[in-house]
């Protein structure tokens, strides 16, 4: 829940950023400088969730913690690889019925 006074133009105007946002939004630049490659946009991804991390915890917004919702997404992920594998299952089931063996 955020706080009455919550500005969301706060993140976007450099002159009310921390120096810890303009820290994080720099480490971005440099990464991205260093050219393009797959390891560095998860490195500039993994720095923008952190930049939102501060931003929420200075502006005192509660937000679902990433490492949560990375656990969810990998629990829904492993139930739905087992999903598809019983639909496989029974899509050879019904096959092999529709053979005879």
């Amino acid at each position: 829940m955020s706080s009455p006074a919550f500005d969301p133009l706060r993140r976007c105007d450099e002159l009310r950023q921390t120096t810890v946002e303009h820290a994080i939004l720099e480490a971005m630049r440099l990464v991205e400088s260093l050219g393009a490659d797959p390891r560095l946009t998860d490195a500039v991804v993994l720095l923008g969730r952190a930049r939102d991390a501060i931003a929420d915890f200075v502006d005192k917004v509660e937000r679902p913690r990433a490492l949560d919702v990375d656990a969810k997404l990998s629990r829904l992920n492993k139930r739905l690889n087992q999903f598809r594998r019983m639909v496989l299952k029974l899509s050879d089931d019904l096959a092999a019925d529709e053979l005879g063996l």
